[in-house]
């Protein structure tokens, strides 16, 4: 039998799922869904783009989004910055996700967006928005005190 490793999950799997969360509103909202968007209704396995059907094409966008964040998170925790996940990559995760949905819901899907999605292809308006929201996180976390303990 398998058993969970809280270490692992508190100091790994939590704070590297921000940056899914990130992607996926990226790529979701931002990108309207794209590469891989099934028109909405039929059932899991009706055929639309490239032959496959919404449950297909579903698992292709989530494992687009999985290497997406585990792509920059790596890059984050191993080149530039060098803050372990845990703590420092919790905190800062936590200031991504935030920032990402004051962008996306707040921002991006007003009356009068920031980057009208009219203007440019999906991918250019998914790359411009991470990028900002990356940033603004960026910025943020220079007044976050990412040594405090978890353990009270």
């Amino acid at each position: 039998a398998m058993s969970a490793n809280p270490k692992w999950t508190v100091e790994t799997y939590i704070p590297w799922s921000f940056w899914l969360l990130h992607y996926l509103l990226i790529i979701g909202v931002i990108g309207g869904g794209w590469p891989l968007v099934a028109p909405a209704g039929g059932s899991f396995f009706q055929q639309h783009w490239g032959g496959h059907g919404r449950l297909v094409l579903g698992l292709l966008m989530t494992g687009l989004a999985v290497g997406m964040a585990a792509a920059l998170s790596g890059f984050f925790t191993n080149v530039w910055w060098g803050y372990p996940l845990f703590p420092g990559g919790a905190w800062y995760g936590i200031g991504l996700f935030w920032i990402t949905l004051w962008w996306v819901l707040n921002i991006q899907i007003s009356p009068h967006p920031v980057i009208p999605p009219q203007k440019f292809h999906p991918v250019l308006n998914m790359a411009m928005s991470s990028a900002i929201c990356i940033f603004l996180a960026v910025a943020v976390f220079q007044f976050v005190d990412y040594d405090v303990p978890f353990n009270g």
